[in-house]
């Protein structure tokens, strides 16, 4: 069996923490093309414009981008 793994990621912080963007989402870029599947989720509250922008931008990275606001 040679199946493909899947990857959830949560973090504490905000899409835009600087450790996010420099850190978390440049590992899952470079993880997701070898992946059946791989989401992220976040804790912090973002503005619906961020939400979409950035959803759709890791998206197109395949990862699946989910945010839990306040």
């Amino acid at each position: 069996m040679n199946e493909k793994p899947s990857v959830l990621y949560i973090a504490s912080a905000g899409i835009d923490d600087p450790l996010i963007v420099s850190q978390v989402l440049r590992y899952l870029e470079i993880l997701a093309p070898r992946l059946r599947e791989c989401h992220l989720i976040t804790f912090a509250p973002e503005s619906a414009d961020l939400r979409r922008e950035k959803a759709a931008q890791l998206a197109e990275s395949g990862i699946f981008w989910h945010s839990v606001g306040r």
